[in-house]
């Protein structure tokens, strides 16, 4: 904050801090409040957060994380802000590279933390970039500078707790000195590099590969993508599975692994939340209708997130006014008059199309009839071009034609 506070005074740059109670200590609150009340002294405004008070008995530093970007993200949206600075560490990428490790992450997982990247909270933050200035310091070096100014800072207590995997591996970083922490920052730099050329590589291949229909399923030319280098291939079904499914995580090796394999044999298959079905040379991906619509032995999964005080997204991948509710156009497409508006739209993929009825009638499915009726829209191509952008520290663009739509 005192960085950031620097270098906004020099450039004329007016900043918002923001500051997370957890409360999962009886001294957060407090904590809190001074360092609110140390940044109101640096001239800047300043909000203080207080995230859910659940009662949590596993993961807690992974749901804490959840809470802590969501209620940012939030703040951030209230503000009008699409801009996070975050100040994790050379420490703290090493650390989570080793957790990573540890957990049997694929490269793209050891690559770590970026200095410019997207928001994890989604939809929340889906137009946040989040940047990390402080990537290449080490912990102690913002500690000596902090001394030197005659600050003081406040130790999390949480920090010497070895019931947590970070805690018990950073202690073993500190006593193994320097290099091996160093080793591991260099190794997400090198790979965060190569997650940068795969992605940008993705960019430029996914108008060839894939055309995002307005009514949020994908068309893919399964020909072209089976002819890619696996490298490519996997890494355009992991960001269209992750827009598709509107899911708030990457999708998993073994989803994608799953996915490459149908295509190699032209079967269908569900994975990561999609469906996909595979004829000849080509083949659609669309929310998994099992998901929308339940299955016997799981409930249907579709929530509803209020992203602001209009407008809510729906399954993590429709935007829509919040005094609207859309719902599942179900199997027998209770409603509908105008049913040749689906005569372009897979079988398939009908029943979990989101549609709105007033009076039991269908007035609008989104992308394909009564856009004058509610106003929305499917995320699937925000998701993936905010995921394809080339990272850039001053990305503020709006939106751009990387992906053909339909």
């Amino acid at each position: 904050m005192l960085l950031a506070a620097d270098w906004a005074r020099s450039r004329g740059v007016e900043l918002l801090a923001l500051t997370v109670d957890h409360g999962l200590r009886p001294e957060s609150a407090s904590e809190a409040q001074h360092a609110r009340s140390l940044a109101r002294k640096q001239g800047l405004e300043a909000r203080m957060l207080t995230c859910r008070k659940d009662t949590l008995h596993s993961a807690i530093q992974e749901t804490a994380r959840t809470w802590r970007h969501d209620a940012l993200s939030e703040a951030c949206n209230l503000a009008g802000i699409t801009r996070l600075l975050l100040a994790h560490t050379r420490d703290d990428q090493a650390e989570t590279v080793l957790m990573r490790l540890q957990a049997g992450a694929r490269w793209q997982g050891l690559a770590g933390m970026g200095v410019d990247d997207v928001s994890p909270s989604w939809p929340l933050g889906r137009e946040i970039r989040l940047g990390r200035p402080l990537l290449s310091l080490r912990r102690r070096d913002l500690r000596e500078w902090l001394t030197r100014r005659g600050e003081a800072w406040i130790e999390d207590p949480s920090n010497d707790n070895t019931r947590f995997t970070r805690i018990r591996l950073r202690q073993a970083l500190h006593r193994a000195g320097d290099g091996p922490g160093q080793r591991l920052a260099d190794l997400a730099f090198e790979l965060g590099q190569a997650r940068h050329t795969v992605r940008k590589a993705c960019a430029e291949l996914m108008p060839q590969i894939a055309e995002v229909m307005s009514w949020g399923g994908v068309r893919l030319d399964a020909g072209r993508l089976a002819k890619l280098a696996p490298l490519y291939r996997r890494g355009l079904l992991g960001l269209l599975v992750q827009a598709v499914s509107g899911s708030t995580r990457e999708v998993g090796s073994n989803a994608v692994f799953r996915l490459e394999e149908a295509l190699a044999r032209s079967t269908n298959t569900t994975a990561g939340g999609i469906m996909l079905q595979v004829t000849g040379q080509s083949a659609w991906m669309v929310r998994d209708p099992g998901a929308v619509l339940g299955r016997v032995d799981h409930p249907a999964r579709s929530t509803a997130v209020v992203t602001s005080q209009n407008e809510t997204v729906w399954d993590g991948r429709l935007l829509h006014p919040s005094d609207e509710c859309p719902e599942p156009l179900g199997l027998d497409y209770s409603g509908l008059v105008e049913r040749d508006a689906l005569a372009e739209i897979p079988g398939f993929a009908r029943a979990s199309l989101p549609c709105f009825r007033r009076n039991g009638r269908v007035i609008s499915i989104p992308g394909l009839l009564g856009a004058d009726s509610v106003d929305c829209r499917f995320l699937v191509l925000d998701r993936l071009e905010s995921r394809l952008s080339a990272c850039d520290p001053s990305f503020l663009s709006p939106r751009t034609s990387l992906i053909s739509q339909a």
